[in-house]
C-alpha cells in the first residue's frame, strides 16, 4: 500500500512552521516597551577591568525590553560581583549578572523574587531579590562594624516589667555581667588582632574575640555588650559596660569580674551588686549580723596604710556538691541592711547569675548555627558580625516576651530553639524591601 506522506508531519515543527506570537497569547515584539540600561559607571566601588567596563558601557547604550512591574522605581539587579549601584530602571528579570568570561547572562533570576509596593510611589509595584552571596559580601564591607553596633545600642533595652515570673527579686531587676570567647578563622589579619591564646601545650589552634555583656535574668535580653581581642581582659571590657547599669537593678557577678576599683565605679551608678569574692579575699572583719552574714572592711592591694575603706556585707556558705575545688562561696553585696535582703535569699538568688550563660548558649550554638569559628576573615566583619547576632538575639528574646506576657507565662519556659525556627521560616516566605537610597 502507497501512503501520501504529504499528511506525514514531524512532531518537531520547523521555525517558519510555528504558530505566531499572537496566535499564543503572547505580545508582538513590537508592542514591547524598549529602554537603555541606564547605569552609572561612576557608581563601581573598586577598580573595574577594561573588559568591564566596555560591557557596562555596551549594556547601557544597549535597548533591553523594559517590564511595566518594575518601571520607575529605580531597583536594579547589576553585575553585584562588581559592586554596582544602578541609577535608573533597570529590569533584573532579564540582567542576571556579568560571566566570568564578561558576557551578559539574560535571562531570569533564580534567587528568590518578590513583587512589592514601591514606597516612592505608591500604586506602582517593582521586583527585588535576596542580593548574591558576593553582593552582600561586598555590602558588608562597605558597611562596617559601627552601624550594626549602633543599631543594637539603640534598640537593646531591658523588657521585664513588674509582675514578669523571675525578673525582679522585691523591688530589684535581676541583671547579670560575665563574659566569654568565641573562635574566628584562621585568618592573617585575624591572626594580627585577635591573638591565639597560649595554652600548657602551646597556642590555641584559633584566635579569640572576647564579649563582656549584661543581660536581663528574666528574659535573656543582652542588652549591653563590649567587644574585643582576647588580649583585653574581661574585666576591662566590663568596665565599659557600667553606663548600661541604672538604679533599680541587682547585678550579679562571678568571682572573675570583682576588682576592687571595679566595685566602687559599678557602685557608682546606683545599682545594688552582688558579685562573688575568691575565698583567700583579705577581709576586715566589722560587725556580725544576726542572719549570719557580716559587715567588712575591704582594702585596694596597693593601700599599705588601709586609708580608703571599703565596706561590704559578706555572705559566706559552703558547697558541697559539685566539682568546684573552691567549696567555700563568698559574695559581696552592697545591700548592708539584712531585712531587706537576708543572707538565705541572697545565697539562692546568686544561681540566677547561670541564666547569662543561657542566654550565651543560645548565641553561640543556636544562632552561629553549631559552627565552631566565625565565618569572616577580617577583624571589621567579625565585630558586625557579632554586633548582628547580638541585634538578632535581641530581637528574637523581644518575640518571646511579648508572646509570654499576655499569659502571664515566664519568658524563660519558652523554647528559643522553637522560636528560632519560626522565625527564619517567616523570613523564607520572601524578601522585604531593600535598604532605600540615601537622600
Amino acid at each position: 500500500m502507497i501512503v501520501d506522506p504529504a499528511p506525514i508531519r514531524s512532531s518537531r515543527m520547523s521555525r517558519s512552521s510555528r504558530l505566531p506570537r499572537e496566535a499564543m497569547g503572547a505580545r508582538p515584539k513590537s508592542s514591547i516597551r524598549m529602554r537603555p540600561f541606564d547605569l552609572s559607571l561612576a557608581s563601581i566601588s573598586g577598580p573595574v577591568s577594561p573588559r568591564h567596563r566596555n560591557l557596562l558601557e555596551q549594556m547601557r547604550q544597549s535597548p533591553v525590553p523594559h517590564r511595566e512591574v518594575g518601571q520607575d522605581c529605580g531597583v536594579a539587579d547589576v553585575a553585584d560581583d562588581l559592586g554596582l549601584a544602578a541609577s535608573g530602571g533597570a529590569n533584573e528579570d532579564y540582567i542576571a549578572g556579568i560571566g566570568d568570561k564578561g558576557e551578559a547572562r539574560l535571562g531570569h533570576s533564580t534567587s528568590t523574587s518578590q513583587e512589592l509596593e514601591c514606597p516612592t510611589n505608591p500604586g506602582r509595584f517593582r521586583s527585588w531579590h535576596v542580593p548574591y552571596k558576593a553582593g552582600i559580601y561586598k555590602a558588608r564591607t562597605r558597611l562596617g562594624a559601627e552601624p550594626v553596633k549602633e543599631l543594637f545600642v539603640r534598640v537593646a533595652k531591658p523588657l521585664a516589667q513588674p509582675g514578669t515570673p523571675g525578673a525582679l527579686y522585691r523591688k530589684w531587676r535581676l541583671v547579670a555581667i560575665d563574659g566569654t570567647t568565641l573562635d574566628v578563622s584562621d585568618t592573617p589579619a585575624n591572626l594580627e588582632h585577635f591573638k591565639k591564646p597560649a595554652t600548657t601545650i602551646g597556642e590555641a589552634a584559633y584566635a579569640k574575640v572576647r564579649i563582656a555583656a549584661l543581660a536581663e535574668c528574666g528574659t535573656h535580653a543582652i542588652f549591653g555588650a563590649v567587644l574585643g581581642p582576647y588580649g583585653v581582659s574581661e574585666q576591662t571590657l566590663v568596665r565599659d559596660l557600667l553606663p548600661f547599669l541604672a538604679q533599680g537593678m541587682l547585678c550579679i557577678a562571678d568571682r572573675g569580674v570583682f576588682g576592687y576599683e571595679l566595685w566602687e565605679q559599678a557602685r557608682e551608678s546606683g545599682a545594688e551588686l552582688l558579685w562573688r569574692a575568691k575565698s583567700n579575699y583579705r577581709i576586715e572583719t566589722v560587725k556580725e549580723l544576726a542572719d549570719g552574714s557580716y559587715l567588712g572592711n575591704v582594702y585596694h592591694h596597693r593601700d599599705r596604710k588601709r586609708l580608703n575603706t571599703l565596706t561590704v556585707r559578706v555572705v559566706e556558705y559552703p558547697i558541697t556538691e559539685g566539682e568546684d575545688p573552691d567549696n567555700l562561696y563568698r559574695l559581696f553585696t552592697t545591700i548592708l541592711d539584712p531585712e531587706l535582703a537576708p543572707a538565705s535569699e541572697l545565697a539562692a538568688l546568686y544561681g540566677t547569675r547561670w541564666e547569662i550563660e543561657s542566654a550565651f548558649d543560645e548565641l553561640k550554638t543556636h544562632l552561629n548555627e553549631s559552627r565552631r569559628v566565625l565565618r569572616s576573615q577580617s577583624p571589621e566583619l567579625v565585630y558586625q558580625e557579632l554586633w548582628g547576632m547580638l541585634a538578632l538575639h535581641y530581637a528574637i528574646r523581644a518575640l518571646m516576651y511579648e508572646v509570654a506576657v499576655p499569659s502571664g507565662r515566664d519568658p524563660d519556659r519558652l523554647s528559643f530553639v522553637g522560636s528560632l525556627r519560626a522565625e527564619r521560616r517567616s523570613v523564607a516566605q520572601g524578601p522585604g524591601f531593600s535598604p532605600s537610597p540615601a537622600g
